[in-house]
């Protein structure tokens, strides 16, 4: 009796053993199927993309090379559940992506297994065999969605096929037309389809909500600064003050106000504008009104200042001693009168006191003429 093994390029093989011995191979090959995929392949550390939950990402024009030897065998929905297979994951272009085994560091009977869905419950979307039986690699084409994601299964045909193993080395490759778009994810217009960078990226340059304090409209995207507030302008003046006529009222040395604002107020401007009154002692005050602007904001307080005066104020012109003869002062009821009308009161200046409050006070004496006959009056 002779073994038959015929190869089936969609993804089958059948087996006819006529023989005991090909029915305990059978029986062994079953056994180290059943320990491999509780325990792996005894003593060999399994790859890192052995899971599902690690798949490895893949990118078009990516080649990545690894070995399933040691992986574990997944319960896939095809018949070749029991070879070790390891797991890799790729964003769909929107394209038609190439995916081959076909390479020279695969050195084993490969398949391979597109799905959609997530780890526990996976759709098949298309698997491979053979590209080009009797090459024992495997080849696909597929067109993808744009953004779904895929599960990629490498794995190997059942017990592998004449003297080729169903684990071992592997050249798994991307190919496709890479969509290109701005890949920093700092972007505005970040892409996460985007595998090739085309320099198209915009970055946060400013606040670009046009309800904000701080709306930047030249900015092409926000920069998370924008500020949302109520302006304020609060304004205090300082202290009242004492300045000795003839020292400076600069604000140097009167002081300055202070101005309270919110984050969002515009920069804040100050004026001031002094008004000089007489208090009625002789020394006048300034009023200083001091004005803080900030855009379409204002506001505004008082200081006083007041001068104190320490000298006494000092004539500037004199009245000579003179007579007056009785002929002269005819007509006038007392001698108060005539020198009311006819003298003229000194000048003087004072270093504080405003003009209209300077005052002269005269002291008149009237006395009677010696002749106690006249009718006249005598000065």
């Amino acid at each position: 009796m002779t073994n038959s093994l015929t190869r089936n390029n969609n993804n089958c093989c059948t087996k006819t053993n006529s023989t005991f011995s090909g029915i305990l191979k059978g029986f062994s090959l079953l056994l180290f199927a059943v320990m491999a995929f509780y325990t792996g392949q005894a003593g060999i550390e399994p790859p890192s993309n052995d899971l599902c939950a690690d798949a490895l990402p893949i990118a078009c024009g990516q080649s990545i090379v690894g070995s399933t030897v040691g992986a574990t065998p997944d319960a896939l929905s095809n018949t070749s559940d029991d070879a070790p297979a390891v797991w890799f994951s790729l964003i769909g272009t929107g394209t038609d992506l190439e995916l081959s085994l076909c390479n020279a560091a695969t050195d084993y009977d490969t398949q391979l297994d597109v799905y959609t869905g997530e780890c526990g419950n996976i759709s098949l979307v298309v698997e491979n065999d053979d590209l080009d039986f009797p090459e024992l690699c495997s080849g696909l084409t597929f067109t993808s969605e744009l953004g779904e994601s895929y599960l990629i299964v490498v794995h190997g045909f059942p017990d592998g096929f004449e003297d080729l193993e169903d684990n071992g080395n592997y050249e798994f490759t991307l190919t496709c037309e890479a969509p290109q778009g701005c890949m920093d994810d700092a972007a505005c217009n970040y892409d996460p389809a985007a595998q090739i960078d085309d320099a198209s990226c915009i970055l946060p340059d400013g606040c670009t909500n046009d309800t904000a304090v701080n709306f930047d409209a030249s900015a092409l995207c926000n920069d998370g600064s924008c500020v949302f507030c109520e302006p304020s302008l609060a304004i205090a003046c300082p202290e009242d003050t004492d300045v000795a006529c003839g020292e400076s009222t600069d604000a140097s040395f009167t002081g300055e106000p202070t101005t309270e604002t919110t984050e969002c107020t515009d920069e804040v401007v100050l004026t001031s504008e002094d008004t000089l009154t007489d208090n009625n002692d002789g020394c006048p005050f300034i009023t200083r009104t001091w004005t803080a602007t900030a855009g379409d904001l204002s506001d505004s307080c008082d200081q006083i200042i007041t001068l104190t005066d320490s000298e006494d104020p000092e004539f500037t012109s004199v009245i000579e001693d003179f007579s007056v003869t009785c002929e002269e002062t005819f007509g006038y009821e007392s001698c108060l009168e005539y020198f009311e009308t006819n003298i003229t009161v000194p000048s003087f200046e004072d270093n504080c006191t405003l003009v209209n409050d300077l005052l002269v006070s005269v002291d008149y004496v009237d006395f009677d003429s010696e002749d106690s006959d006249s009718e006249e009056l005598v000065c």
